[in-house]
C-alpha cells in the first residue's frame, strides 16, 4: 500500500507542475531581471525549473524562519514591508521585515508554529502569497526553491519575487527578492484531497479482499 501511495503522489505532484510568467528583461535595466539577479549572487535556482506553486508554509526544525532580503529594484522598495500572517487569519499580518522608510530591518525572522502564508505591501496595495486572497486577484509572487551555485539543492530555503503593483506592474517580479529558510511549503489543498481520495480507495479496496 505505501507503494502504491507513494505512486500517486508522484503522478500527482507531476501532473500539477506550476510555473508564474516572469519576464526575462526588466525596464529597470540591463542584467537586472531576476535570474540575472540570482547568477551574480551565486543562487543556482533556474526560473524554468525550480519554481513552486508555495502558497503557504510551515516551520521545517526549531528555531525561527528568516526572510533575508536579497535584492529589490522599484520606486517604493524603501517601503516595502514584508510580514506573514496564519492562514486562519489573513487580514492579521505580522511585519517582520521592511525597506528603510519602515523603521524595518531588511532581515528579520518568523516565530510561528502553525501554517502561514506571506505578504508584501507597498503604497499600491497589500499583496499576500495566497493569489486569492488579492483584491486585483494577480499572483504577486514567483517561488523557488534555492539551490547552490553548483545546482544542488538546499533544504527547506526558498526565493520569493515580488510585484509590488495592482495587477503586477512589469511583471519582472524583481521589486524585492528574499529568502525564506527553515521553511517547508504546505501542499496545496487540491493535492492533498487527490492523495486523500486516493489512500481511502486503497484503504477499502484491501478491506474488501479480505
Amino acid at each position: 500500500m505505501n507503494r502504491q501511495l507513494l505512486t500517486l503522489a508522484t503522478l500527482v505532484l507531476a501532473s500539477s507542475s506550476f510555473a508564474v510568467y516572469v519576464s526575462p528583461t526588466s525596464p529597470d535595466g540591463a542584467g537586472l531581471d531576476v535570474q540575472s539577479q540570482l547568477i551574480k549572487l551565486g543562487i543556482g535556482s533556474s526560473l524554468s525549473e525550480d519554481q513552486v506553486d508555495a502558497r503557504l508554509f510551515l516551520r521545517s526544525a526549531s528555531g525561527p524562519m528568516r526572510i533575508e532580503t536579497l535584492f529589490g529594484y522599484a520606486g517604493y522598495y524603501d517601503n516595502h514591508k514584508v510580514g506573514f500572517y496564519s492562514a486562519g487569519t489573513p487580514d492579521t499580518i505580522n511585519w517582520v521585515a521592511g525597506g528603510k522608510n519602515t523603521g524595518l530591518n531588511d532581515t528579520g525572522d518568523i516565530n510561528f508554529n502553525g501554517i502561514y502564508g506571506l505578504a508584501l505591501q507597498s503604497p499600491d496595495g497589500t499583496f499576500r502569497s495566497e493569489t486569492a486572497r488579492n483584491a486585483d486577484g494577480f499572483n504577486h509572487v514567483a517561488v523557488l526553491r534555492e539551490r547552490d551555485k553548483f545546482g544542488r539543492l538546499i533544504q527547506n530555503s526558498y526565493i520569493l519575487c515580488w510585484e509590488d503593483l495592482r495587477n503586477g506592474g512589469d511583471k519582472d517580479y524583481n521589486d524585492r527578492a528574499f529568502r525564506l529558510t527553515n521553511a517547508q511549503a504546505v501542499p496545496e489543498p487540491a493535492t492533498m484531497a487527490v492523495l486523500g481520495l486516493g489512500a481511502f480507495g486503497m484503504i477499502r479496496r484491501k478491506r474488501a479482499k479480505k
